[in-house]
């Protein structure tokens, strides 16, 4: 441990483990595995700052719920903003009528859905609640707002079984 550390200190990226450790929570343990497991560079760490403080601008986060955030789900740091993050918040926004504190409920609930594909996942799965429970978009949006962790469910195993 002490090693990497040094390690990182040499390659100037004392400020990377800095932002992992206080501002995300990470135990310097967890950081010095995963470093060794090569899955995070340490050049990244300036990159990794950047899309972190685009998404806690984009949706007003704190700094707990993005300690949260970052616990859930560690790899959405990873994700483009530009090509994954930017355009499913915008269709959750378009497609759900999702105001802004709506958006950053849900995504903060289950940042997960961040991960998952709009046209082979998420859509399908609104269809679906929308046509098998008649719901109308509000209704929908009120169902998701509760429970966003139903779009993470498979239809045929979890939903289906219980409709």
């Amino acid at each position: 441990l002490q090693l990497i550390f040094i390690q990182l200190f040499l390659a100037d990226t004392v400020e990377g483990i800095d932002l992992w450790v206080r501002r995300f929570g990470c135990k310097p343990e967890r950081l010095a595995r995963q470093l060794r497991k090569g899955q995070y560079n340490t050049k990244l760490f300036s990159e990794l700052e950047a899309r972190a403080n685009w998404l806690q601008h984009r949706l007003d986060l704190t700094e707990e719920q993005m300690k949260k955030l970052f616990k859930r789900m560690p790899v959405l740091l990873a994700y483009s903003i530009e090509d994954n993050i930017e355009p499913k918040l915008r269709y959750f926004q378009s497609r759900l009528a999702l105001n802004e504190v709506n958006l950053r409920s849900i995504i903060t609930q289950m940042p997960t859905l961040l991960g998952l594909s709009v046209e082979k996942n998420i859509e399908p799965k609104l269809k679906y609640l929308q046509t098998r429970l008649e719901l109308n978009d509000s209704k929908l949006r009120g169902i998701i707002k509760k429970m966003p962790m139903l779009l993470a469910y498979s239809i045929e195993n979890n939903i289906e079984p219980t409709v």
